[in-house]
């Protein structure tokens, strides 16, 4: 519980902001977040955390960039692989919390 709500701090903070997007890259925030993508079973934080790259992502080729050079480009592939298979459904309603 206190992870999925420190991601959505995160999310919260890289929201609209360029500074801080920047700032996540310089800090390596990235690597931790593709992590817990790849390696948690609770679908709530593995949303959040695909939240908080997309934040990170938006508007800004450097950044986006710099997730798909940091692994995210096949990491995100294999969740959109999974939530296909499993239907998106199924993955929004493990999300809600």
């Amino acid at each position: 519980m206190i992870q999925y709500y420190s991601i959505t701090a995160i999310v919260n903070i890289l929201y609209n902001n360029e500074i801080n997007r920047k700032y996540a890259i310089e800090v390596n925030g990235i690597k931790p977040l593709l992590t817990i993508i790849r390696t948690t079973s609770e679908s709530k934080i593995i949303a959040q955390s695909m939240h908080a790259l997309a934040n990170i992502a938006y508007g800004n080729a450097y950044t986006a960039n710099y997730i798909l050079v940091g692994g995210g480009g096949e990491i995100l592939a294999e969740s959109v692989a999974i939530v296909d298979i499993l239907g998106e459904s199924y993955f929004i309603a493990q999300s809600v919390y």
